[in-house]
């Protein structure tokens, strides 16, 4: 049955009525509905449509109802730059709307595509978003409102005692600081907030009891968490120092020629 067409775009109508018929949700069906806004072309829908089906996507792995996805989708992701330069540690309270897990897996992919050494790919990701098991993290943190309200928190895993890949040496820690930085500013792209918590799991044995909560295995250790959310106020960005006091051409501390 062909869809109604309003101009060469979709209606709001018919976009619910692809999704109800075809019985489909997921990141595919996510990035269809947000090119029904921004792309003239009508035929660009049905193609991914019929590309989600023939994937056979995970009908459950999209929990947010299809308001909230439109809503979010009217806006286009922010430039790379943008959220490099945007990107901050956020310790406040979090606003109570949820993150869709579609979110939080494009969040992650983001961190499964950062680079590791020799391609060793040894980091881990464990995404919590079970209220009981965030309460129980969060409640471990009481001077952190990040922890204590985040809709969502992702922690990476590292080996306890890993392997050298390299000349005798091992790169994990490397890797999971590079797959870190990616998250950071998917999460930063798609408006929502987070920090990077590493030396606070080192104390108290606090990655061991999350750890323990999360059935990690006794030879992984949990080496950052990162809890995200809405930011519910705005954050203080710290200044950064200007380029010439950190960083020159051809040689320490020369000026540039």
């Amino acid at each position: 049955m062909p869809l109604p067409r309003r101009h060469g775009l979709f209606t709001l109508g018919a976009i619910e009525f692809a999704g109800a018929e075809l019985g489909i949700s997921g990141l595919g069906f996510e990035f269809a509905l947000a090119l029904c806004f921004n792309v003239l072309a009508g035929q660009i829908l049905e193609k991914i449509l019929a590309h989600h089906i023939t994937r056979n996507f995970n009908k459950s792995c999209f929990a947010a109802p299809l308001s909230t996805i439109i809503r979010r989708r009217r806006h286009k992701y922010m430039d790379l730059f943008e959220a490099i330069e945007k990107r901050y540690s956020y310790r406040g309270a979090f606003k109570a709307e949820p993150i869709p897990r579609a979110h939080l897996k494009m969040i992650v992919q983001a961190g499964l595509q950062a680079p590791s050494a020799r391609n060793a790919q040894t980091t881990n990701f464990i995404i919590v978003d079970k209220p009981e098991l965030l309460k129980a993290i969060g409640g471990l943190h009481p001077n952190n409102l990040a922890m204590q309200q985040a809709k969502a928190m992702i922690l990476c895993l590292i080996d306890r005692q890993p392997e050298p890949v390299y000349e005798g040496y091992s790169f994990q820690i490397e890797d999971c600081a590079a797959a870190t930085e990616n998250m950071l500013l998917a999460i930063t792209a798609l408006g929502y907030a987070s920090v990077w918590i590493d030396g606070w799991l080192r104390c108290h044995n606090h990655a061991e009891v999350i750890g323990r909560l999360l059935h990690v295995p006794k030879d992984k250790v949990v080496r950052v968490l990162l809890p995200l959310g809405v930011p519910a106020e705005a954050g203080a960005r710290k200044e950064k120092k200007p380029f010439p006091e950190r960083a020159w051409f051809n040689g320490f501390g020369l000026p540039e020629a």
